[in-house]
């Protein structure tokens, strides 16, 4: 199978979108703010670029920190917990099995 990594992570994406719909405190909010039905396609690139920064620049740089702060601070209004949001986040950054149970 031939997979290169601009298809490794769209399927990345997609299945982070999803796998964040698991918990129901937050698929109640994404579903009640409508961005993932009305907006998906900002919604996919400004998470996949401010996951870019994070990844490329290790979570301790200054432009991820600042990242981070950006995350807070356009979730600020959104329900949930710390754990809900540290959930969400880890679901784009660290990779499923896939990724590592498949030869290249």
């Amino acid at each position: 199978m031939n997979r290169d990594l601009a298809s490794d992570i769209e399927l990345g994406f997609f299945l982070a979108d999803y796998r964040n719909f698991a918990v129901s405190s937050i698929a109640v909010t994404l579903q009640r703010n409508g961005k993932i039905s009305e907006r998906p396609t900002k919604r996919s690139y400004d998470t996949a670029i401010i996951t870019y920064e994070l990844m490329t620049r290790g979570l301790n740089s200054d432009r991820s920190r600042h990242m981070t702060r950006l995350l807070n601070h356009a979730h600020r209004h959104v329900p949930g917990s710390q754990e809900d949001f540290l959930y969400v986040l880890l679901t784009l950054l660290v990779p499923g099995p896939r990724k590592w149970d498949t030869p290249p």
